[in-house]
């Protein structure tokens, strides 16, 4: 499984401090970034799932309280 986080959108900061806060919960293989984009590939398990979306909300939570806070 792939995920991409725009950098328009997310934080790479916080992308890469919420892969550390979670890597005991999802087997993460690969980070790779362009200039645009972090592209995280997982490892394809279909117990996780729910976990992974749980993973992206929290990107997503965390990005959010950082534009507010602004």
């Amino acid at each position: 499984m792939k995920i991409k986080f725009n950098k328009e959108i997310y934080s790479k900061n916080i992308v890469y401090q919420s892969l550390e806060e979670w890597k005991q919960y999802i087997d993460f293989i690969k980070i790779d970034e362009t200039h645009s984009y972090i592209h995280i590939i997982l490892n394809e398990d279909k117990k996780s799932h729910k976990t992974i979306s749980e993973f992206i909300n929290y990107v997503l939570d965390l990005c959010s309280l950082e534009e507010i806070s602004k």
